[in-house]
């Protein structure tokens, strides 16, 4: 059945209610989910913020002391961060519930947030959902030029060097000159990156969702979030279609009901605020935790 829901304008224009309207929402979606506690989790996409540790401490200081017997529905929208706050995540949530811990993706969970919800029992998306690749992205600055590459691409590229090196006849000289370009210590540091992403949603999903499998069958299954030659781009989109098919227990919301637009309503006021005046957000009906936008100019 369609279901009739403010436009964004009117959304936004009420933001300055929150955190009073958000909470709200989030008790409604709890009756909907049959009492599940329900929490928010978003980092921006707007300002420069990395999952971190702190915030396995603030998801904590948020469930420690509540009932969770119903379970945890963690909804989550971010680009990422660090792999091992993502495992820390993973842990407190399911340290806190037993096990009983799903996710909402209403948008976006990439990268280290992707790792999180490999951790849960059960992951809802809708057909306009993402996840993505969890490959390691490293930062590199060239002067005052700052770009983002995969980890994955410098070890091959490094890799190809060397063996072209060692197999060329005749002069050297120019394999050298390129290999020059990298630290050797650089590129082990970006293999054990690599290796911990990797080690991580692995034992995540070995002992959750698809507890019972091999970690070879495990791998073998999420190849598309694991190897970047499947999806060719970090932040390409894996919806909920290729989750599936990857092994991973989807729920699937239908867009035109009425669970996608409460998701969708509260995930508008929440990636609203933490575009403008916040830059992380961890909100249950009772508690609302914030990390301040950087002032402009800053």
């Amino acid at each position: 059945m369609e279901t009739s829901r403010p436009f964004l304008s009117e959304i936004l224009g009420e933001v300055e209610q929150a955190p009073g309207v958000r909470q709200r929402l989030i008790a409604e979606l709890e009756g909907m989910l049959e009492q599940r506690t329900v929490v928010c989790f978003y980092t921006s996409f707007a300002f420069p913020v990395r999952i971190q540790d702190r915030d396995a401490d603030m998801l904590e200081a948020v469930l420690h002391g509540r009932s969770l017997e119903k379970g945890l529905t963690l909804v989550i929208d971010s680009p990422g961060g660090d792999p091992l706050a993502a495992e820390r995540i993973i842990s407190v949530c399911r340290s806190y519930t037993g096990g009983d811990f799903e996710v909402v993706v209403p948008r976006r969970a990439k990268s280290a947030a992707t790792m999180v919800c490999l951790g849960a029992s059960r992951i809802w998306m809708g057909e306009t959902s993402e996840l993505g690749p969890i490959d390691p992205q490293v930062i590199v600055r060239a002067g005052e030029r700052v770009s983002v590459h995969s980890a994955y691409e410098i070890i091959e590229s490094y890799r190809t060097l060397v063996r072209q090196a060692t197999r060329a006849k005749g002069r050297i000289e120019p394999y050298l000159q390129q290999l020059a370009a990298y630290n050797a210590a650089d590129i082990e540091a970006y293999e054990r990156e690599q290796a911990l992403a990797e080690s991580i949603a692995l034992e995540a999903l070995r002992t959750g969702m698809m507890k019972g499998s091999t970690e070879k069958a495990i791998r073998r299954r999420i190849r598309p979030f694991l190897d970047p030659r499947v999806r060719l781009a970090h932040r390409r989109r894996i919806g909920p279609d290729m989750a599936q098919k990857a092994g991973l227990c989807v729920a699937r919301m239908d867009i035109r009901g009425d669970l996608w637009s409460k998701v969708l309503e509260l995930h508008e006021r929440a990636a609203y605020v933490v575009s403008t005046k916040f830059m992380k957000l961890v909100e249950s009906r009772d508690h609302s935790f914030t990390v301040p936008a950087p002032a402009q100019g800053a």
